[in-house]
């Protein structure tokens, strides 16, 4: 069970076989934040939870998905820009243990 305060909602939620060292999820928030963590910085979460990523006021997360260094990011906003990117640690370092900080 999940200890959920009133203003707080799940976003996403991803199975996975196991939390190998290759993989890391990805995460943006509303506010163009964008976060890759470790998938094995999750595989021991105590019973009061984890702060996988800190938001900012009127921020929120939009989405979270599992990512190998292979994988590419594409990110449209409403004002047609885009950009486009790899998961790898050359194009998308990974910060440091959880919590830790994002890039925007």
């Amino acid at each position: 069970m999940l200890q959920l305060a009133a203003h707080e909602r799940v976003t996403s939620v991803l199975t996975v076989r196991e939390f190998s060292e290759e993989e890391s999820l990805v995460m943006l928030t509303r506010g163009g934040y964008i976060k890759k963590s470790k998938l094995s910085a999750f595989a021991n979460i105590r019973a009061n939870g984890l702060i996988a990523i800190s938001l900012e006021e009127n921020d929120e997360l939009r989405w979270v998905r599992l990512a190998t260094p292979h994988n590419t990011v594409l990110i449209g906003s409403t004002q047609g820009m885009g950009i486009r990117f790899r998961t790898s640690d050359e194009q998308l370092r990974p910060w440091g243990e959880i919590p830790g900080g994002c890039a925007r």
